[in-house]
Formats: structure tokens, sequence, C-alpha cells
């Protein structure tokens, strides 16, 4: 008994991640004398999916419908006796709680009143500094590069002008935390910005939110931003994209070191399908992209007289599937997994332009991230959800093909190297001329459940 005690001590301390990136839409419900009306029930329908999450009022004439996805909702409320009163488009954006107030009149016909006027998009429960990137913005706004995270330029207190590493408005590690449906992907493997963070392409993303201050108590483990991402899921329509993006050198302009214009090309392949397996109860969604970066590196070693130029190749294969299932009016399954891999053949760190070619490193880094969640309506004001998570992120650093690990000896004065480089220097030391490090791994396997 004692340990079961411990168990549940230990899941129900874990409520921060699975319902941060959930909103709720909460309100009152008055009559024509602006007088509470209990028992109302209130009911929200997702427009896309057509699951429902019900409610209703309390004595106070006060109802609140948690842990909802974010998407487009119909919302409703009826009460025998009284017109029902129906908002037929209520968006609800990541991490957001909305307020949306009813009036009933009574109705001496059975009758429905349909509100056309949006609700304002106002989020008075929560005092964080945060903004979001809605689908919209996600699905209509040219970005250069199909990188997501670069949108994260138009929220409110993010004042960089790069996003370096998929690190948006911070420069390293320990200064940014990504969660994706509830589920942390950050890699953590140390607190500098050497070893980057997973990707994910533009189509695995619905929407997310970037808090940049006053993180609330279901926040943490960040020195600067958190963001809060969503993935796409299926809807009770069958879509599907097919898309290319390309960039090539003929608009380039000169580079500024060398006086012509660098060899560059940038190819993005990908498409996206989902829809329902079964309508109203089972859904499925998938993506994939391919990115192959051809890229020019450019050196000036000490001692030439002309820089080099050596071709390189850059690919990514990033990958997201997802599946949902409505068990019941009250229990929804959700699964999703991501893959990512970044292979970087010819790679010199920050201090290219003065390295020699056989300095060059192999990079390589890939992620899996796998996650499922169960959540149950137990009364209108109390929602229980259990998540279970995986991920794992591997960084491996070694010589570039071609580089042996011949010794590089260093003299008072001078240096001698493999083949015929020669390189002024001071001290003594004895090391290898293609660095190399054994494959860097991290594993976070976690499970948690909550209540509101």
């Amino acid at each position: 008994m004692a340990q079961i005690v411990r168990v549940l001590v230990i899941l129900l301390g874990f409520p921060v991640l699975a319902l941060a990136q959930e909103g709720a839409i909460v309100g009152s419900v008055a009559d024509e004398s602006q007088a509470a009306i209990p028992g109302v029930t209130v009911t929200a329908t997702d427009v896309a999916t057509a699951r429902q999450h019900v409610g209703s009022t309390d004595e106070r004439g006060e109802y609140r419908l948690p842990s909802l996805p974010s998407g487009t909702y119909r919302l409703q409320a009826e009460l025998v006796g009284f017109t029902t009163v129906i908002f037929p488009n209520v968006e609800l954006l990541v991490g957001q709680s909305r307020s949306v107030p009813f009036v009933l009149k009574v109705a001496t016909l059975e009758e429905t009143v349909t509100v056309t006027s949006e609700a304002p998009l106002v989020d008075t429960q929560s005092v964080q500094i945060a903004g979001n990137v809605d689908r919209r913005q996600m699905e209509e706004l040219p970005v250069s590069g199909r990188n997501w995270m670069e949108l994260s330029m138009l929220v409110k207190g993010m004042t960089a002008n790069d996003v370096g590493s998929n690190r948006p408005g911070v420069a390293r590690d320990d200064q940014f935390q990504l969660n994706l449906d509830g589920q942390q992907i950050t890699n953590k493997v140390a607190g500098t910005n050497l070893f980057g963070q997973p990707g994910l392409s533009r189509e695995a993303i619905a929407e997310y939110q970037i808090i940049t201050n006053m993180f609330d108590i279901t926040q943490g483990r960040s020195l600067g931003v958190q963001v809060q991402a969503v993935s796409r899921a299926g809807t009770n329509k069958t879509a599907g994209t097919f898309y290319g993006y390309f960039r090539d050198d003929k608009l380039n302009a000169e580079d500024f070191v060398v006086g012509r214009v660098l060899p560059f090309a940038n190819q993005q392949i990908g498409g996206s399908i989902g829809g329902p397996v079964l309508l109203n109860k089972v859904h499925y969604f998938a993506t994939y992209e391919y990115e192959r970066q051809p890229n020019t590196v450019v050196l000036q070693p000490p001692f030439y007289q002309s820089s080099l130029s050596l071709p390189t190749l850059r690919e990514h294969h990033r990958m997201m599937t997802r599946g949902d299932f409505q068990v019941s009016p009250r229990d929804h399954i959700s699964a999703r997994m991501t893959t990512y891999e970044d292979l970087d053949p010819f790679s010199f760190g920050g201090a290219a332009s003065t390295n020699y070619p056989t300095f060059a490193s192999k990079l390589g880094a890939d992620n899996l991230a796998l996650t499922g969640t169960w959540s149950r309506v137990i009364s209108p004001s109390l929602v229980s959800e259990v998540k279970l998570s995986y991920f794992h992120y591997h960084w491996n650093h070694t010589p570039a093909e071609g580089v042996a690990l011949t010794p590089q000896y260093q003299f008072p004065g001078f240096s001698v190297a493999r083949g015929p480089i020669i390189r002024k220097s001071s001290g003594r030391t004895r090391r290898p001329c293609g660095q190399t490090s054994p494959g860097t791994s991290a594993h976070t396997i976690s499970s948690s459940a909550a209540s509101t």
C-alpha cells in the first residue's frame, strides 16, 4: 500500500507539462435581468473532429471547460425553458483561457439564437507575458527555409534577429524549453550552444505559443523562453499536401571575402496527409520532409596565399506521425512519434576560416520522441490526464571521410601535421588533426498524471 501511495504522489507531482499547452473556455450564463442561471449545459464541439467537451453552470451561473486542445469550437448553451444560444466559431489558441459569457432569453417557443460576432480574443486568466503564432500564420506566411521558428520574431518580447539552432531569442540550450504536445523535447546534453536542437518540419506544427516572462507554476526548466507547440492532427476531412521549396545562387551577391558568388543551392521536398479512419472517432496524420543543402566551405589557412573553396553537402530528414482515438464521450487517446536526422559530413565548427582541410569533422545528430496521452472527463469540473513520453537525442562528432587520425606535432615557432602543412604556433602539444569524440546520447522517460 505504501508503494502505491508513493507512485501516486510521483505521478500527481508532474502535472506541469501535461496541461501547459492546453487551454480552457470559461464564462457565466445569465438571463436578461443579469440573474445567474445554474444548471445550464454548455457544450464545446471541435469543428474539425466533432470531439465534444461538456460542462454545466454552478449555483453562481459560472462554467469552466478545462483541458481543451487548441482549435475552433462551436460553443452552445442550453436549458429547458430558455433559448439555445450558439457561438459557431470560438477560436482557442495554445495555452489560452477564453472568457465567453452567455445571455439566455425565456423562450415561448423552441428557438435557437446563433451569435455571429466573435468573442474577444483576450486571455484574462493569465499574467504571463506571451504571444501566439496561430494556424493562419503558420499556413499563409512565407518563411525563407520553411523554418517555423522564424515566425517567433512576430511575438512581443522577442528581440532577436536570428533563430539560430532552432532557439528563438536565446544563445544557449539551457535558456530554451520546447514542449511538443506537452512533451519536453529540448536537448539538455549541455548548457552550451554546440549541440543544437531537434528539427521539426513546418507541416508538423499546427500552432505554438512563446512565453518570454512571468512563467506560471506549470512551467519551468528554462532560463530564457518557453515554447508550447501543438502538432497537427487528422480531421474528418481527408486532405494532404505535396511541396517543393528551392533556392539557388543565381540571385546571390558576391561574397565579401572571396570576391565572387559562392555556389549555393537548397532543396526541400515533402508532403503530408491526414484524415479519418472512422468518422468522428479515429483520425491520423503523417508528414515527411527531406532537405538537401549543398554548400561551400571557404578556408584561409595560415601561409596560404589564396583561399580554399571546398564543396560539402548537408542533409536533413524530418518525420512526424500522429493518431487520435475518441474512445467514448469521456475518454480520448492520442499517440505521436517524431524523428529527425541531421548529417553534416564536412564541418569545421566556429573557427572554419582559419583551419586546414585536415581538421574537418563529420557531425551527426538524430533524435526520436514518442508520447502517448489518455485524457478522461471525470466530471464537468474534473479532467484527468495521463501521459507517457520517451525522448532520445544522439550527437556524434568524428573525423570527416578521408581524414586520418594522424598526430600533429608542435614545436616552438612551428608545427608539422600530415602532408606539407606547416603552421606557426607556440608551446608543445600533441593531438589528432581530426577531432573525435564518442557519441553523446540522452534518454528521457517520463510519465505524468494531472487533474484539473
